[in-house]
């Protein structure tokens, strides 16, 4: 159900789907979805749950590789933008459709927003690795503000965002 409803959402570019064409491509009943997903909208919150954790765990696994063979900042940042810019352009479609989705469906916004805040904090932690290499009085603020930096740009090149989508979500991850 979860693959067939994704699958419709990346050929179509968004949520006009119906449960019937999930149940013809699941090869499941229509009785199935409804007892798991109740509605269409679960079935939606579910495959973009689904598409965060993927995105999660693409994430930490690149991080962990990262970190075990960079030597330096120098040498870490230009591969982190490379192989971030790879995670998100690789799920650039279900983002875009979840971020659309979020913006009026707090059950998507939540979690969403949970997400950007982790991703954030946890770039800005990898750079931290090389602290003796930041300047600065605030080795914290300057690695965030690198992240934000990376994001805004990836968020721009990779998502298709506009400045106005690229300020709040560096607003909202900048609350935390």
């Amino acid at each position: 159900m979860l693959g067939a409803a994704r699958e419709l959402m990346l050929e179509s570019g968004s949520e006009e789907f119906t449960l019937l064409e999930v149940s013809q491509r699941g090869n499941v009943s229509i009785g199935s979805i409804h007892l798991r997903f109740e509605s269409k909208d679960n079935l939606v919150r579910a495959v973009i749950a689904n598409t965060l954790q993927e995105i999660a765990g693409a994430e930490s696994k690149m991080l962990e590789q990262l970190l075990a063979s960079s030597e330096s900042l120098a040498d870490f940042v230009p591969r982190y933008f490379d192989a971030y810019a790879e995670v998100l352009r690789k799920n650039a479609p279900l983002l875009r459709l979840s971020m659309q989705r979020a913006s009026q469906d707090a059950l998507v916004s939540g979690p969403g927003k949970e997400r950007a805040l982790k991703s954030a904090r946890e770039g800005a932690e990898a750079m931290l690795r090389f602290a003796e290499e930041i300047g600065g009085k605030s080795r914290e603020i300057e690695a965030s503000s690198a992240y934000h930096v990376i994001f805004a740009t990836l968020a721009r090149v990779e998502l298709g965002l506009d400045r106005r989508i690229c300020a709040e979500l560096r607003l909202a991850t900048s609350e935390s």
